[in-house]
């Protein structure tokens, strides 16, 4: 029986980040778009005391922008940023095409991040 067998899946509409991440340094793996298989692991870095303002997790930084969806997962990204980057690729026009000429692979926007997270239940 292989790890990944072994690792109990939780269906993320029943649980709150609050109940996955209870202290500091708590962790755990998300999978994002089971057909492209995304694993992020998440690290609880610092719980700050309760603000009754806020109800929202924050993201306090971050690197690169996000991969596209339905790219073909961590080697198709691969495989676009290589076509991005060189604009001699037999693929570069097309992949420009589809991202949008503003896509910057470098890029990491906190700010849309955490508008996002503002809208998760927690």
């Amino acid at each position: 029986m292989t790890d990944e067998l072994r690792v109990e899946r939780l269906d993320e509409r029943r649980f709150r980040l609050a109940e996955l991440a209870r202290h500091e340094k708590a962790s755990f793996m998300y999978e994002y778009d089971f057909g492209d298989g995304w694993r992020h692991e998440v690290v609880v870095q610092k719980i700050l005391p309760a603000d009754p303002e806020k109800k929202y997790a924050v993201c306090l930084a971050g690197k690169n922008a996000s991969p596209p969806d339905d790219c073909g997962g961590i080697w198709g990204y691969y495989k676009l940023l290589e076509a991005v980057k060189n604009p001699k690729h037999e693929e570069h026009q097309e992949m420009l095409d589809c991202l949008g000429d503003q896509f910057d692979p470098g890029h990491f926007d906190l700010q849309k991040v955490n508008a996002e997270l503002r809208g998760l239940k927690i």
